[in-house]
């Protein structure tokens, strides 16, 4: 199909009834393919199961309602991997907001089940919950690769929204008790990560709907108005948690309720799962299993989603196992290989998992899917995808906390008394004459900025333009836009391990932040924009079949990037060095441009073109 024969952007979103459709059951007729106006239009009652499927057929897709029926499910999956990106990083936000409760009176929150921990361990087991999220969910995406060409696209759907709204009822009930456990805590994140495991089953559905031409459109718009969610928890999660809603303060002068992030997202998630189970489809050849699809489908979704739990428990008992490990903490090389080890031995196990213990009807679909492992292009474009995802995701998230290291200090002289006080200002030899000593001090940077006012842009801005370079992609090539963007995405991240090193020697950093804001963002639309890229070339790679798992497949490896990169820059901050993080990733990136010219852009590429 040609790029100017298909549908516009706004015919594709104005809004269908089955009325409002000529009826053109003789034209796919012609096609060779069974009618499908039983599965068009938006009443309640429309048939779930395609009669026939072909987007590649102009008549099916013109005139035969396909166009419209790939858009209905389109626009019915863009909430449901909202709320659930919205749910997998709520942690994120209410994690911080223990620790300020917990810094206001630390006899809240205290956890006693794991020892009541103070200070820096207090910090550090608190950190747990956004990690357990981050695995559980990277890992649960392998699951959720191989699910939509064995049960379907409905029902991972309807039921990924209906599983998140568990954890976000746990995180209510649970913080609503400043004597919680940490456990339920730790059990409500693991749980948590259904909503990044979402990602892989939502992406692998879309591209099976739309041609070759619009896969970049399509899916830009699914993974990038999608992740928006990120952003969206960013901005409300935080006003939730600072409204009292009538309740009294847990700690005085103090205005956080952590338990009130619980409750912003599971009605969403409950309108989401019932518009995924009326309006979503099913391809013929998905999900036929013993006459009976609906309960069966059903069936395999929780067997294969136990197993992506399981596999994510035991990387998340690892991690909590050998987070005190002094091995693992004797330098930033050894601390950093904790973290792959981590990441390898859950994506190992998980696999081995789904391709040796699952049900016989499972184990046999996720085998036919592994025959896209015997691809090169695989590995190519799931190393390449791994560096834009694991950018856009990984330094959204790590955003703030730059900003805070870089920004949230400032080199100031003053007086330190015989006592050991220091005392901003003054004049030195008053200071002298008291039998003070002169010097200068890291203190609180009165002009910092204030990181969580920055927090949403990230996410927001890598979001949003995903859709964008996946229509970029669609006009002048996935492979060519991808080359562009990396480039300069390397030559950026150059560009602010350079500048993070000098702001941090600076006594008023706060001079360099509106080019440190610059160039972050160009890190954000580079990365956000190779995303919507990466997915239209795999798109183009592979036909339906295959195009679907390698799409959801290299998101999963992404994902576990994701969550090793907030990983590194905090091993770096701790060493004060973060630029030694961005020149090692501009490396990668530089070795990602080089792969995607070799096999896609040079003359006499083997895919030149795609």
């Amino acid at each position: 199909m040609n790029t100017a024969d298909t549908m516009s952007s706004s015919a594709l979103f104005d809004p269908l009834t089955t009325s409002g459709i000529s009826n053109s059951d003789k034209d796919v007729e012609r096609s060779g393919l069974a009618s499908i106006e039983e599965s068009a239009g938006w009443h309640r009652k429309v048939k779930s199961k395609l009669a026939s499927w072909d987007p590649e057929n102009e008549e099916q897709w013109e005139n035969g309602f396909g166009g419209h029926i790939a858009t209905r499910n389109l626009l019915i999956s863009i909430p449901n991997i909202s709320v659930a990106f919205a749910v997998w990083v709520i942690w994120t936000i209410v994690s911080k907001s223990i620790l300020e409760v917990h810094k206001a009176d630390p006899t809240l929150y205290a956890f006693e089940d794991w020892g009541s921990p103070q200070d820096d361990e207090y910090k550090r087991l608190v950190s747990l919950l956004p990690s357990v999220a981050g695995l559980s969910g990277a890992t649960l995406r392998v699951s959720n690769t191989f699910m939509t060409h064995i049960v379907g696209g409905k029902i991972p759907n309807a039921q990924n929204s209906i599983l998140l709204m568990l954890p976000t009822i746990m995180i209510a009930w649970a913080l609503n008790s400043t004597d919680t456990s940490f456990s339920v805590l730790l059990l409500a994140a693991w749980l948590t990560g259904v909503g990044g495991g979402a990602f892989s089953s939502s992406n692998n559905n879309i591209s099976t709907l739309f041609p070759k031409s619009q896969q970049g459109y399509a899916l830009g718009f699914n993974a990038g108005i999608g992740n928006f969610g990120v952003s969206l928890t960013q901005l409300f999660v935080p006003l939730c948690i600072g409204t009292s809603f009538g309740n009294q303060p847990l700690a005085p002068d103090l205005e956080v309720w952590p338990n009130h992030a619980g409750w912003v997202w599971w009605p969403v998630a409950l309108l989401a799962a019932i518009g995924a189970y009326i309006w979503m489809s099913d391809l013929p050849e998905h999900g036929n299993h013993n006459g009976n699809d609906e309960l069966w489908n059903t069936i395999y979704f929780y067997c294969m989603h136990i197993q992506g739990l399981l596999g994510g428990a035991l990387g998340v008992l690892f991690l909590i196992a050998t987070r005190n490990t002094s091995f693992f903490h004797i330098s930033e090389e050894v601390q950093i290989a904790h973290k792959f080890l981590a990441v390898l031995l859950t994506c190992v196990v998980e696999h081995l998992i789904l391709w040796y213990v699952s049900p016989p009807v499972v184990r046999e679909g996720v085998r036919k899917q592994g025959e896209m492992f015997r691809d090169k292009h695989t590995w190519i474009m799931t190393f390449i995808y791994i560096m834009s995802f694991s950018c856009f995701i990984g330094y959204a998230a790590v955003f703030p906390k730059l900003i805070d290291f870089a920004y949230g200090k400032s080199q100031e002289w003053g007086c330190t008394d015989q006592h050991g006080v220091f005392t901003v200002g003054g004049a030195e030899d008053d200071c002298l004459d008291y039998g003070g000593t002169w010097t200068k001090e890291a203190i609180d940077n009165p002009d910092a900025p204030n990181p969580f006012s920055y927090a949403w842009i990230g996410a927001g801005v890598g979001s949003l333009i995903r859709p964008v370079g996946g229509m970029a992609a669609d006009a002048w090539g996935g492979a060519n836009c991808t080359m562009v963007l990396t480039l300069w995405l390397a030559a950026v991240s150059m560009w602010l391990g350079s500048l993070l090193k000098k702001t941090i020697s600076l006594d008023h950093p706060e001079d360099t932040f509106a080019l440190f804001v610059f160039l972050s963002l160009n890190v954000f639309l580079s990365a956000g924009g190779i995303n919507g890229t990466s997915f239209r070339t795999i798109g183009v790679l592979y036909d339906t079949k295959l195009a679907g798992p390698v799409l959801g497949w290299s998101s999963a490896m992404g994902s576990y990037g994701a969550y090793i990169f907030p990983e590194l820059f905090d091993i770096a901050i701790e060493s004060n060095s973060p630029e030694k993080t961005f020149y090692g990733l501009a490396s990668y990136y530089l070795v990602c441009a080089g792969l995607n010219w070799w096999y896609y852009v040079r003359p006499g590429a083997e895919r030149r073109g795609v």
